[in-house]
């Protein structure tokens, strides 16, 4: 039997990505994410990390980096390049933040899916899949 820390690590190695890798959420014309605020404000943000279980948002707004941990965000659109955008409604779990090497601070925000359509899921898989080989020949 297989601990379930290995399934764990297992999943979140295959089918996820990490913005902090080029390669992985691209930097040049990078995914994205846009909504409303609780307060009604739009927002804009890029994508950190993607997995199927949620995605990461950075962030250098302080405003937006203080919003408070369990706060739902409803209908917010997930714009994946040559993919179709996908609307969902995402959770804010966690929150950190880098400190820039001319002194500001770039906030990620980690948010949960709340729910996940099959055929959004189907899309995430294939797009980790495609970044997954991508990052495979550019280590070679």
């Amino acid at each position: 039997m297989v601990p379930s820390r290995s399934k764990w690590n297992y999943r979140k190695c295959f089918f996820a990505c990490n913005g902090a890798n080029i390669f992985e959420t691209p930097m040049i014309d990078p995914y994205f994410c846009s909504g409303t605020l609780p307060e009604g404000k739009p927002f804009r943000l890029e994508m950190h990390d993607l997995s199927l279980g949620g995605v990461a948002l950075r962030t250098p707004d302080e405003n937006i980096a203080n919003l408070e941990i369990g706060v739902t965000l409803n209908g917010v659109m997930l714009h994946v390049k040559n993919q179709r955008t996908v609307a969902l409604d995402l959770q804010l779990v966690s929150r950190r933040f880098l400190t820039l090497p001319k002194g500001g601070k770039l906030f990620i925000l980690g948010f949960r899916f709340l729910s996940l359509p099959a055929q959004a899921e189907k899309m995430f898989q294939q797009r980790i899949a495609q970044l997954e080989i991508k990052r495979g020949a550019l280590l070679r």
